[in-house]
C-alpha cells in the first residue's frame, strides 16, 4: 500500500519497531494518538507528517507540551529506519499497516470507537470485506454439540445473505466458523489478539486468505504473544466491526467473553447484539 507522509508519521508515533524489546518512550496510545492530530489540527490546520524534522523547542512552542513531552516525540519520529526494516519483515508475510489516515481504514470504527480507534492496524488479505454488512461473533470454548452446530448455522446463514462473519480467531468455535466458511464460500474478518504471524499459517484461515475471501488484522505488533489485554483491546474492534453481533456459549457474568459484550453494550460499539 503507498504511503504518504501523514502515515508514515502515524506508524512512527504508534508502532513498537519490536515484539519483545523495550524501547527509550513508549508509542502513542490510542487516546494519546487522537489528542496530538486534534492538536495539530486545532492549533496549526495540519496533519501528523508536519512533525517530521521539528525539534523540542518548536513542539514545545507549537503545540503547548511539556519538555518530556517533546522530546518524546522527536524520538518517536527519529524511528524511520528501524520502521523500514520492519515494514520490509511483515512484507515477507504478506502483512501491512492501515493508519487512521489512509483510505481503507474501517469506517465503522472511528465512527463507533472514537478515541479507541487504534491508529494502526496490521493486515493481512481482502480489505474491502469492511465495506460490507458484518456478523460479529464472539464464541467461547466450545463445550456442547449445541453451540458447535449453532455456529455452523450462523456461519451458513451469513454466506447465504452476502453478510461477512467477523471473529476474534482464538476459540474453538471461532475455528469451527472458519471451515465452514471455507467450505460454503463465505466470508471472513478475524481479529487476532496476538501472535498473528503463527495463526496465518493456520488450516481454515490461510485457505480463505489464498482465496481473497478474509482478511486477518491486529492492533498489537503481527511477533507479539498472544495476551489476554490485547483480547480484551480487539474486541472491542470486533464489536465495533460488525452491523449486528451474535455472542455464544458465554457464561453469565464471567469470563473475557462476557466482559467484552458488556462493554459493548455499554459503549455502543456494536448496533444490535444477540445472546
Amino acid at each position: 500500500m503507498p504511503q504518504n507522509n501523514d502515515a508514515i508519521a502515524v506508524m512512527l508515533l504508534c508502532c513498537r519497531m519490536s515484539a519483545t524489546r523495550q524501547e527509550l518512550f513508549e508509542p502513542l496510545s490510542a487516546p494519546e494518538y487522537h489528542d496530538l492530530a486534534q492538536t495539530l489540527q486545532n492549533k496549526l490546520n495540519a496533519a501528523p507528517g508536519w512533525l517530521f524534522g521539528r525539534d523540542i523547542s518548536e513542539l514545545m512552542r507549537e503545540l503547548d507540551v511539556s519538555e518530556q513531552e517533546a522530546h518524546r516525540l522527536v524520538v518517536l519520529m527519529e524511528r524511520m529506519v528501524s520502521l523500514s526494516y520492519e515494514l520490509d519483515y511483515y512484507d515477507q508475510y504478506g502483512i501491512e499497516v492501515v493508519t487512521y489516515v489512509d483510505k481503507p481504514y474501517p469506517a465503522s470504527l472511528k465512527r463507533r470507537l472514537g478515541l479507541n480507534a487504534p491508529p494502526v492496524i496490521y493486515v493481512c488479505g481482502n480489505m474491502s470485506l469492511f465495506r460490507d454488512p458484518v456478523l460479529s461473533f464472539a464464541g467461547s470454548i466450545p463445550g456442547e454439540e449445541r453451540t458447535e452446530r449453532e455456529t455452523c448455522v450462523l456461519a451458513d446463514r451469513a454466506t447465504e445473505s452476502g453478510t461477512v462473519f467477523a471473529s476474534g480467531a482464538t476459540s474453538g468455535l471461532d475455528q469451527i466458523a472458519e471451515f465452514r466458511l471455507f467450505e460454503n464460500g463465505g466470508r471472513l474478518i478475524a481479529w487476532l489478539p496476538g501472535g498473528m504471524i503463527e495463526t496465518l499459517g493456520r488450516e481454515g484461515l490461510s485457505d480463505l486468505l489464498r482465496d481473497r475471501r478474509a482478511v486477518a488484522c491486529s492492533i498489537v505488533h503481527p511477533g507479539a504473544a498472544v495476551q489476554s489485554q490485547n483480547a480484551r483491546a480487539r474486541s472491542k474492534c470486533l464489536y465495533a466491526t460488525g452491523t449486528v453481533s451474535y455472542v455464544l456459549g458465554c457464561e453469565h457474568k464471567r469470563g473475557d467473553t462476557w466482559d467484552g459484550a458488556w462493554e459493548a453494550l455499554r459503549n455502543r460499539y456494536t448496533e444490535r447484539m444477540y445472546c
